[in-house]
Parts: C-alpha cells; structure tokens; sequence
C-alpha cells in the first residue's frame, strides 16, 4: 500500500509539472499573440483573471503549509507515544520475570506440601497396623483370665498350675504395661512431630496463598498494561487514519488545483481566441483605413477643403487607435511577465510542498514498520512465555508422576517384606492390602481429577484464545467499516465539491453569458450607430457602407456565441443529473454494506455469548472439582486426627535390648542422613544461592524424621517374638489340661 501511494505520489507530482509547463507555454504563446491586440477591455478582464486565479493558488499553499506544520507536530506526538510504548514494554518484562520466579517458588511449595501429605498417610497406616495385634493380645490374655477363673472353682488340684499361669499373666500384662508407657512416650512424640508438621504445611499453605495474591496481582497489573498497550495501539491507528485522510485531502486539493488549472487553460485559451478575433477586427480595420486614405488622396485634388477636415478627423481617429494599441500592448507585457514569473514560483512551492509530504510520508512509514515490529516482537514474547511456563508443567507433571511411582514401588517392597517376616498376620495383611486398594483408588481418582482439571484448563485456554479471535475479528470488521464510512464521507464531499464546482463554473458561465449579451448589445448598439451613420454618409463614399457591414457580422457572431452558451448550459444540467444518479447509487451500496456489516456483527456477538456461556460452565465445573479435592483433603485430616486422639493400645512383650539397639541405630542413620542432607543443601545454596533451598532443607530434615519414625514404629510393632508365642502357646495348653480333669472329676 506504502509503495501504490509513493507510486500515485510520483505520478501526481509529474502531472502537476507538466500541467505548470502547459500553462507556461500557453500562458507566453498568449502573451505573444496578444502583443498587436488593440482592445482594452478583454486586457483588463484578462488581468484581473490572473490576479484573482494567483491570489487562490497562494491561499492554497498556505493552507498546505499550515496543514503539513500540523503533520509535523502529528508526528512528534507518535514518536512520544512510542517511547512510553517501549517503557511499558520493559516495565511488562520485568513483570514477567517476577511472575516466573513466585511461579517456580509456588511449584517447590507445592511438592513439599504434597511429601507432607504422602508422610501424614504413611503414619496412619502404621497406627492402623499397630492397633490390630495389641487388640488380639488382650483377647487372648482376657481368655486365659476366664478359664483360670474356672478352673479355680471347679478343681482344687490344679490351683498350682493356675496360679503359676496366672503369674505369667501378670508377668506378661506387667510386660505389656511397660511397653505401652514405652508406646506412649513414642506416641507423644509422633503427636509433637505431626502438630510441628501441621504447623509447617500451615506456613506453607499461608505462603503459597500470598504468592498467589501477588501472582493474581501481578497478572491483574499485566492486563491493565496490555489494556493500555491496546488502548496506546488503538491512539496510534486512530492518529494513522486521520494522518491518511489528510493525504487523501491534500490530494484530492491537489485534484482540485489541477482542475482549476485545466479552467485556467481554457480560460486562457478562450482569451486567445478573443485575442485573434480582435486582430482579425484590426487587421479588417487597417485595410479600410488603408483603402480610406488611399480614396482620400485621390478625391483630394477634386475636393481639397473637405478632404483636409476629413483627413484631420481620419488622423485624429488613428492617433486614438495607435495610443490604444500602446496601452494594450504594454497591459500584454506586464502580463507576459505576470504569467512567466508566477508559474516558476507555484513550481516551485508545489515542489517544496511534494518534498516534504514525500519525507513526512517516509516517516510514516518508518514509524508503521517500528509498530508493527514491536507488536511482533510482544506477541512472540507472550508465546515464548507461554511455551515456557507449558514445559514446566509438563516437568512438574513427569516429576510427580516419577514420584508416585516411586513411593507405589517402596510400598509394594515394604509389603513384600512384612509378608516375609510376618506370615503369622494375614489378616494384618488382608487389612492393609485393602487399605493399599483403597489409597490407589483415592490416588487413581485424583490423578483423573488432575487430568480433569488439566483439560479444563486447555479448554478455558482454547476458548479464551477463540474469543480473542472473536474480539479482533470484530475489531477488524469494526475498522472496515469505519473505512468504509470514511470513504462513503469522502465520496460524499468528493460530490459536494463538484457540485461546488459546477455551481461555480455555472456562475461564470453566467457572467460571461452577460458579458456576451452585453457585448452583443454594445454590437447592436454600434450596428445601429453605423446604420444611422450609413444613412448620413450614404453620399459622401461608399467605403463606410463596408464597415457598417462589419458591424452587422459582428453583431450575428455575438448572437451565434449565444447560442453556443445556451446548448453549453443545457449540457450541464444533463452532467448534474447523471451524477445525482451515481450519488443515490452510491447511497444505496452504502445502505446494503451497512445492513450486510450489521447482520456480521450479530452473528459474532451471538458467538461470543456462546462461548463466553461455555467458559462459564467450565468454570462451574473446575470449582466442583477442586471443591471435592478440598473435600477430600479434610477427611484424610480428619482421619489423622482421629488417629492421633485415640486411647493407646497396649504392646506386645519384645526384648528391651535388641530394640535400644535398633532405636541407637535408627537415630545414628537419621543424624548421617540430616548431615548429608546438610551438606547437600549447603552445596546447593552456593551454587544457586536461592533462598528456596532452606525451605527444601527443613522439609527434607522433617521427611526424613518422620521416614525415621515410620521405620521405628514398624520394626517395634510388627514382629512377633518366638517367647510370647510360646507362653500364648503353654497357657492354651494348661487352660485344655484342666478343663479335662475338671470333666473327669464330674
């Protein structure tokens, strides 16, 4: 479109140059007819012409150079709208950059809470294991309670053996009661690590909300820049079309200047038309003064008095007619003059005018490709932005998903070996399979809800992306027709000036009709005058009938002009009519673009309801879903908290030594494994010097503690020793021995 308007740019200005070296030429070649004209009249009417023809041309250059001053400033103004359009770009970057850092410190919130989540579980399930086997041992001790019972009152003899079991009970609950005051005090513990835990999550989920807010807030401030990056971008086109619609009018003033000039020709042809009339007139004259003198001398010698009076008279006539043509020929000079300074001085403001709407509409240029790469260069940036932060997830996403695995491998591990060391408690084992069927449901039903979420996301992504199709659609469609309405005004006052125009070129014609009929007038005056004339002078010569004659064609030439106008008026009234015609065709293609844009606009609208309706229900969907994840959440808090407030339970009997050992090298493998989880968060944080790393750190250390716990409490709870089952065993025995001598005795 740049290079069809420096094209028509270049081609106008030809034009204009060679219309000026027309007038010029035809403006001299006038001059230089009219150097033997001997009329005053047509000299003074053609002087005036000019004057008021060069007093427009000026006013229109200043108009021109006031409305190329206002370019200019036009021009200063865009380039202050760029350099704030840059700032708000940088501003925007920095914006970006902030938001990615409180991203990725949102995402390792985010795991860290999900270890908690995975160490929480894990300790219920530990307690759940625990409960079960010191729920049998009381069983089976209050069994024994009631035979002994029994046996006691039925047979005297075997109080000895009932006694001695009883003692072993006694032994045994003594047993159990010291190992349940052990478990108590570990309970305690697991309660004050788990409340430390809580609290940590707690700070955590705090500070995940405030990155949030700021997320939220920085996201919110991104759209109040992009909104006035639009609104800035919207300035800036609004400024182009208005800057365009001054080129179109100083071109279709340049249209007009071209027009005028093409009157100016014709006017100035007309005047040399007059010019060769006047001559041929005087040239007519010249040869019946030369035929007068000629007849003149020869009555001369027959009349001496009367061609002496009628020589003087003929003298004075020809001294009149050689100081008019002096005068006219000097009027033709100075118009020759006129005409030959005037067009060189146009030339060369119509060039000086051309050179600085060409450089101004290089400017333009220059400023419309600077735009448009810097809406480039943000839209390839936002997308940069976009494909980064859709590569993190998908990280984030394989990492937990690796993680799962992981934790699903280890617990199909630490089942295998509890199968291993603990044959004895199936039914422990039944239990926790079911608990590990369930937890994979729960697991299974998250990740679908996840994915749910996942493809909520892309869905609300796609539809947002659709609506902002939708929008600049709209927006461009908004803008043709603005176009369009620009145009149809354009058009409209393109035909309000030729109206203009012809109104005026209407007027003048009238004007000069006047002059003709006036002239005509005068002709018929002076044919009058000559007949009368002709009657007086019948019998002095019949040379003066001659010019009488003269004075009758003039007069029908006159008459004939007339006509001529007349059908010339007549032809324009005609050209008037047919470009009414185009206007209410113009006016109709208007009407049906209009209701066809219309209808466009409605059907857009109504997509963009459907869609925004659409984005509604998603979002209904999406809060569902993540109100079911919250739900969710609660119960398995619940559920620790049920755990964690429950009656302790009492122990089985297990060596005191092997397990102070195992407890001594359970915390010696905790403290190496905080000292390298140390000594790597230390070399983490000199070599990324992040202020995430202690967050990692204290997680880690408490995960570990807690890991260590588990491990404890599993190794405590789970094996059952070769000598409780051997007392289990020999009291089932003596319990049977006296209830057959109790039958026997009966």
């Amino acid at each position: 479109m740049d290079i069809g308007l420096t094209q028509r740019g270049l081609e106008i200005k030809a034009s204009c140059l060679r219309r000026i070296s027309s007038a010029a030429t035809t403006a001299s070649s006038s001059s230089s007819s009219c150097s033997s004209c001997s009329s005053s009249c047509s000299s003074c009417n053609a002087c005036s012409s000019s004057c008021s023809s060069s007093s427009s041309m000026l006013s229109r250059h200043s108009s021109m150079g006031e409305r190329l001053e206002r370019l200019k400033t036009e021009h200063a103004v865009l380039q202050k709208v760029k350099e704030q359009q840059q700032q708000q770009q940088q501003q925007l970057q920095q914006e970006r950059q902030q938001r990615l850092l409180l991203e990725a410190k949102v995402a390792a919130l985010e795991c860290e809470l999900q270890q908690k989540e995975r160490d929480i579980q894990n300790a219920k399930q530990q307690e759940q294991s625990t409960q079960e086997p010191l729920r049998m041992v009381l069983l089976w001790s209050l069994l024994l309670l009631v035979m002994l019972l029994v046996v006691d009152a039925t047979a005297a003899v075997n109080a000895a053996a009932a006694a001695a079991a009883a003692l072993d009970v006694a032994a045994a609950v003594d047993a159990a009661a010291v190992g349940v005051s052990g478990a108590k005090q570990r309970e305690q513990q697991l309660q004050e690590q788990l409340l430390l835990d809580w609290q940590q999550t707690e700070l955590l989920r705090q500070r995940e909300a405030a990155a949030a807010a700021a997320a939220h807030r920085y996201q919110a401030e991104a759209e109040t820049a992009q909104a006035e990056l639009r609104r800035l971008s919207a300035e800036t086109e609004e400024k182009l079309e208005r800057l365009f619609k001054e080129k179109e009018s100083l071109a279709e003033a340049i249209s007009v200047y071209r027009l005028e000039e093409i009157k100016a020709k014709d006017k100035t042809a007309q005047q040399t038309q007059q010019i060769r009339n006047l001559e041929e007139e005087l040239r007519t004259e010249r040869s019946h003064s030369l035929e007068l003198q000629q007849r003149q001398q020869e009555a001369a010698a027959a009349a001496a008095r009367d061609s002496k009076q009628q020589q003087q008279q003929h003298e004075q006539q020809q001294q009149q007619l050689q100081e008019r043509l002096a005068a006219a020929t000097a009027e033709l000079a100075a118009l020759k003059i006129k005409v030959e300074t005037e067009p060189n001085r146009l030339q060369q403001q119509l060039e000086e005018a051309a050179a600085e709407a060409e450089s101004y509409r290089v400017s333009l240029d220059r400023v419309t490709e600077e735009l448009n790469a810097a809406v480039a260069e943000a839209e390839r940036e936002q997308q940069a932005a976009a494909a980064a932060a859709a590569a993190r997830e998908a990280e984030l996403l394989a990492e937990l998903s690796s993680q799962k695995k992981e934790t699903a491998a280890a617990a199909a591990a630490a089942a295998a070996a509890a199968a291993e060391r603990d044959k004895t408690a199936s039914t422990l084992k039944n239990k926790l399979e079911k608990a590990a069927a369930a937890l994979s449901k729960e697991v299974s039903h998250q990740e679908t809800l996840k994915q749910r979420l996942e493809n909520i996301t892309e869905e609300l992504e796609s539809q947002k992306e659709e609506t902002q199709k939708v929008r600049s659609d709209l927006l461009a469609l908004e803008q043709q027709h603005m176009r369009l309405m620009a145009a149809v005004e354009q058009e409209r006052e393109a035909i309000r000036q030729q109206q203009q125009q012809q109104q005026r070129q209407q007027q003048q014609r009238q004007r000069e009709e006047a002059q003709q009929q006036s002239r005509a007038r005068a002709g018929a005056a002076a044919a009058a005058a000559a007949d009368a004339t002709q009657q007086q002078v019948q019998q002095q010569a019949p040379e003066e009938q001659a010019g009488a004659a003269a004075g009758a064609a003039a007069a029908a030439a006159a008459r004939v002009a007339y006509l001529c106008v007349q059908q010339q008026r007549q032809q324009l009234l005609l050209l008037q009519q047919q470009q009414q015609q185009q206007l209410q065709q113009l006016q109709q293609l208007h009407r049906e673009s209009r209701s066809r844009w219309l209808r466009k606009l409605q059907t857009y609208k109504r997509m963009y309801i459907q869609l925004k309706s659409r984005a509604a229900k998603l979002l209904k969907e999406r809060d569902l879903l993540l109100q079911h994840i919250k739900r969710i959440r609660q119960d398995g808090e619940a559920a620790v908290q049920q755990l964690l407030a429950a009656p302790p339970t009492q122990l089985p009997q297990v060596e005191q030594h092997s397990l102070l050992l195992q407890q001594h090298q359970q915390l010696q493998q905790q403290l190496q494994q905080q000292q390298q989880l140390q000594q790597r968060e230390e070399e983490e944080e000199l070599l990324r010097g992040e202020s995430c790393s202690k967050w990692k750190s204290a997680a880690a250390a408490a995960a570990a503690a807690a890991a260590a716990a588990d491990m404890s409490l599993q190794q405590l709870l789970y094996p059952i020793p070769q000598e409780s089952s051997s007392t289990t065993l020999s009291l089932t025995a003596a319990a049977a021995a006296a209830a057959a001598q109790f039958k026997k005795q009966q």
